[in-house]
């Protein structure tokens, strides 16, 4: 089952985590009508690392099956949220940051076997017709040059660099870290404290929409709760 995932921040107070969750979610609910039609607790590969001694919190969120019914391992050191106070966010930010590191070195690899490829901005910039939203002709050409033909042929490689790789990569080492840290907690979907739904077309621009996410996240005090979700529309 496929889905979208989601990063909801509750308010302070003593209920449950599960319980402030769900009702901060109900409000946008609704078969063909809301922002989901079901959703669950998790998102594999996104689970937040747990501070050091506080791996037992029973505060704590873990989703050993998934929506098919299926196992999840998460270890003791991660979950799928809990209050922010337990959670160890820096730990996460640079787990990010080494992921990017990875995935940079991938990269370089596979550039070297192909002809030097460009941006898809730089063919944007010579079709007067092209916009963000409709690329065209040039999201054409962009993508019938070898590397970028490669990339989009394998949705699992696809997946991991994106649309516009050859711009994400070319900013250099340091600087593709730097920004996968700032975006460690980002995904689809972000429910604020405030019960604000917002993801990437609520903002003029994905760097808007990230930098939005980072902050709510980093304004959040200890006794917020915080986790991950998946949820089908």
């Amino acid at each position: 089952m496929a889905g979208e995932s989601l990063l909801v921040c509750t308010e302070r107070s003593d209920a449950p985590l599960y319980e402030k969750i769900s009702s901060a979610m109900e409000p946008f609910g609704g078969e063909g009508t809301g922002e989901w039609a079901t959703w669950w607790i998790g998102e594999s590969g996104s689970e937040f690392i747990v501070k050091s001694g506080s791996e037992g919190d029973p505060r704590l969120l873990r989703e050993f099956t998934n929506a098919r019914g299926e196992l999840r391992d998460i270890p003791p050191h991660l979950c799928d949220g809990g209050p922010v106070g337990l959670l160890d966010l820096a730990a996460h930010r640079l787990r990010a940051a080494e992921r990017a590191r990875e995935r940079w070195t991938m990269w370089q690899g596979l550039v070297r076997q192909f002809p030097a490829a460009r941006t898809l901005r730089e063919f944007m910039d010579k079709d007067p017709e092209a916009t963000e939203i409709r690329p065209g002709k040039a999201w054409v050409r962009y993508r019938s040059q070898p590397l970028m033909t490669y990339v989009l042929a394998r949705p699992e490689l696809h997946q991991k660099v994106g649309d516009d790789a050859v711009a994400t990569f070319g900013i250099g080492l340091d600087a593709y870290m730097a920004r996968c840290s700032r975006r460690a907690f980002a995904v689809d979907s972000l429910l604020t404290v405030g019960g604000e739904w917002v993801d990437v077309g609520s903002l003029s621009t994905a760097d808007e929409y990230y930098d939005f996410f980072s902050k709510s996240v980093e304004t959040l005090e200890p006794d917020n709760g915080i986790a991950f979700l998946t949820y089908r529309c």
